[in-house]
């Protein structure tokens, strides 16, 4: 006769939940590593939550004694809406300790949050999901869907990517002709810039401050109407600092003489199974632009081949225009897709503000996530 099974385990003592400081970087580092499964360093963790500066970033941990067990977090935006600004709160970190979930710390840890912003004078806040369980759970708090974004990729080396992603170890001596095929294939349909049009790529961080008051006004223009934060050239140089990993992130532009025509943001990631992506955090161009909008984007195609890649990503929420030149570049819908959601659930409404889902502008800028 077998011996039954053991117990489950229950973790011991009782987790509290207090606002995080400045000093509690340490106890978020170990957090984000345990979660990420690769180690944070100060300087990013410190980054990535904007040196928990409570105009700007607010969070929220549970402890056992003085082990942090869980973590969650908001960023301070201000968001151009219905002709004016309005600030509220994004959604921008959830975890807790496998070994702890039997404590409740989900909903403990979100509801201590959303208890938070009445008294800050926030009355809304929002956040994209990708995990179908968790928009669930999300739903039974008071949150609402009002969208879904589709992740575009582009295949740039799709035989190996196949071979990674079905773990067919045995065909990868195949995939490199294939794969050398298909990059003939996508250079010979590439875009070719109009006389006249300068290409420029490199480092986000490296960049020209009146290069970056260009991309600024250029991001600006796309979004007239729309719900976005304001992204100023103050506010894209503190985002593109750097990854959370430490990295840089890039820009890819296209001018005429000393007018920007289009401008493409981008970083390179890894995925599981060693699959290695480029990403568009933002693309944006002008409306007589698309031969140069098409050349930005084979700039990057080039960048990420250069990297290792085999896909590029690409978060579809922002707009018909971007979506129809990309879907004309050979980007296709994935798999994955993220549901927006808004809290209070009556923010969802037609006649809302916030809940007019097509009137939105978001993409992996504002979700740092792949």
């Amino acid at each position: 006769m077998s011996s039954p099974s053991p117990a489950p385990t229950v973790a011991a003592g009782v987790a509290k939940i207090r606002q995080l400081g400045r000093g509690d970087f340490g106890h978020v580092r170990s957090m984000l590593t345990q979660r990420d499964g690769h180690a944070w360093q100060e300087d990013s963790t410190s980054w990535f939550l904007h040196g928990l500066d409570p105009e700007r970033c607010l969070a929220w941990g549970a402890f056992v004694g003085d082990k942090p067990v869980g973590l969650t977090s908001i960023f301070l935006r201000t968001l151009l809406v219905a002709g004016g600004t309005e600030r509220v709160a994004y959604w921008a970190n959830l975890y807790v300790d496998p070994d702890y979930r039997d404590q409740m710390l989900y909903p403990r840890l979100p509801m201590t949050m959303l208890a938070a912003l009445k008294p800050l004078g926030i009355d809304m806040l929002y956040a994209p999901v990708r995990l179908p369980q968790l928009t669930k759970a999300h739903l039974a708090l008071g949150f609402a869907k009002i969208g879904v974004m589709e992740v575009l990729v582009r295949p740039l080396r799709p035989a190996r990517f196949i071979c990674k992603y079905k773990r067919l170890g045995w065909a990868r001596l195949l995939a490199g002709p294939v794969d050398a095929a298909f990059g003939v294939l996508l250079a010979i349909k590439s875009a070719r810039a109009a006389p006249g049009t300068r290409l420029t790529d490199g480092p986000f961080e490296s960049s020209n401050p009146a290069v970056i008051d260009a991309v600024a006004e250029l991001l600006s223009q796309r979004s007239v109407g729309r719900i976005t934060q304001r992204w100023s050239a103050h506010l894209l140089q503190q985002r593109y600092a750097q990854t959370r990993e430490g990295g840089s992130y890039h820009l890819a532009t296209a001018w005429r003489g000393e007018q920007l025509l289009a401008a493409a943001i981008y970083r390179f990631a890894e995925r599981g199974d060693g699959i290695r992506v480029g990403v568009l955090m933002d693309f944006a161009f002008r409306h007589d632009a698309d031969a140069a909008a098409a050349a930005v984007l084979r700039t990057v195609e080039k960048a990420t081949l250069a990297a290792g890649g085999e896909l590029l990503l690409y978060l579809d929420g922002l707009g018909d225009v971007n979506r129809q030149l990309l879907q004309r570049r050979g980007f296709r819908s994935s798999p994955e897709n993220y549901e927006f959601l808004v809290w209070p659930k009556k923010l969802a409404t037609a006649e809302a503000r916030f809940g007019n889902w097509d009137r939105w502008d978001f993409s992996f800028r504002d979700h740092d996530a792949f």
